[in-house]
């Protein structure tokens, strides 16, 4: 009797793999993925010709491939330092790439001379600018005030860092100004909140509390004493948070693996997003992305409980990351994110997912 047990077994696991490889979803071959095309160098962009001593400018760093693309998922740190010359390089040196660029807005440089810097991240290959020629500072006192935009991106809700300087006629500040500066909102959708004044130091006030409250352009003001007022723009968005995440297991013998997000975007709406660790076994059939309101057994004609997202693409062996929007609506009380093989109509693996509301990116 065993043994005629363990032959009815064999054969129901024989017609299940021939099942399984008819419908194109066989695991015990697992794909693997094509190689990512990561960032392999930086490259500098918007570097001055000239400058005078003591005012601001801007650097904009790019993470880029061999063929010299853009890697948008590239987000590491990038550190300005300079290469040679003798002058001191001042204000926000080290940002994290968004979307594989990071921009330095506030940079300065103390006296003239000629002088190189660099853009180094990690295993990259750096990026220098040209010769940059800087000249003397003119003096006395200050007649006009700038703006400098810290922090960027700024989101909605989340404090953001501006700067005043009293600037001379050639832009360089006036290291001896004192008076008090401060902020105004002139026009925006939402409210500007946070300390909306301090006192000069050294010519420059740095304002690090600052928030908005609604998306959109917002034109901010700077006054102080008799000097004329100063206005520049800023956009500020909801960013890219993190609504819901999760991370697969495997499920029926078939492997998915690798992290799960629900994203909500700077416009509003929302994206189910995989990481770029997600895995699935399969890789010549048909293998679907689904929200569920449990791990059970996909039932494609019954909306109620699952929701199909799309069909992942096999150009990447149904690895790395995928995009699928999200309906507007009716998807609060599904819980679960399952892959789903459509030709065997069987389950790869699911996820369950726990709220998160952190940011996904710095």
């Amino acid at each position: 009797m065993k043994k005629e047990y363990l032959m009815k077994k064999y054969f129901v696991f024989v017609a299940a793999m021939i099942i399984g490889a008819i419908a194109g979803c066989k695991s015990e071959f697992p794909v693997i993925a094509e190689p990512p095309n990561p960032a392999t160098a930086l490259r500098l962009t918007m570097a001055p010709s000239s400058l005078v001593a003591g005012s601001t400018f801007s650097l904009t760093v790019e993470a880029i491939r061999a063929d010299g693309s853009i890697d948008d998922t590239y987000t590491g740190s990038i550190t300005i330092t300079p290469v040679s010359g003798a002058a001191q390089l001042s204000g926000t040196l080290v940002r994290n790439a968004v979307g594989g660029v990071a921009t330095f807005s506030d940079l300065a440089v103390n006296q003239n001379g000629t002088w190189v810097l660099s853009a180094v991240s990690g295993v990259l290959t750096a990026a220098t600018t040209p010769a940059i020629t800087v000249t003397a500072a003119m003096t006395g006192a200050a007649t006009k005030l700038g703006i400098v935009i810290v922090t960027t991106p700024i989101t909605v809700g989340q404090i953001f860092t501006l700067k005043i300087r009293a600037l001379r006629a050639d832009n360089s500040v006036d290291t001896t100004y004192t008076q008090n500066m401060s902020f105004s909102k002139l026009s925006g959708a939402g409210e500007l909140s946070g300390t909306l004044t301090r006192a000069a130091v050294k010519g420059e006030a740095r304002f690090e509390d600052l928030k908005v409250d609604a998306a959109g352009n917002y034109v901010v003001g700077a006054s102080s004493d008799a000097l004329p007022t100063a206005s520049s723009t800023i956009m500020a968005s909801f960013g890219e948070t993190v609504i819901r995440r999760g991370t697969f297991q495997n499920q029926n013998g078939y492997i998915t693996e690798g992290s799960v997000e629900i994203i909500r975007l700077a416009n509003g709406s929302e994206v189910l997003r995989t990481g770029s660790d997600f895995r699935v076994s399969g890789g010549l059939g048909s293998i679907s992305i689904w929200l569920a309101k449990s791990s059970g057994r996909v039932q494609p004609s019954n909306t109620a409980i699952n929701v199909k997202l799309g069909t992942l693409n096999n150009s990447t062996g149904y690895a790395g990351v995928y995009n699928f929007a999200l309906p507007a609506s009716g998807i609060s009380d599904f819980t679960h994110v399952v892959t789903f093989c459509d030709g065997a109509s069987v389950n790869f693996g699911f996820s369950q997912l726990q709220t998160a509301l952190a940011k996904s990116q710095p």
